[in-house]
């Protein structure tokens, strides 16, 4: 396994403790106005972002780390 696939699996085995979705038609209405109060987007649960985070490709197969 390389630094990229155990980078992964953390945080996949971590996604739980911060992605949460509304589990009643009530939280699901709660989480659309607040969205939209913030947001101005309308009909929207939440969001998702992103981050990239540069790494300096190995002398080994430099080609499979692709910024």
């Amino acid at each position: 396994m390389n630094v990229k696939d155990e980078f992964c699996s953390a945080l996949m085995r971590r996604a739980n403790d911060f992605i949460k979705f509304p589990k009643t038609e009530a939280e699901t209405s709660q989480a659309i106005q607040k969205f939209q109060d913030i947001s101005h987007f309308p009909q929207v649960v939440g969001a998702l972002d992103g981050s990239h985070t540069p790494i300096k490709a190995p002398k080994e197969d430099p080609n499979e780390y692709v910024n």
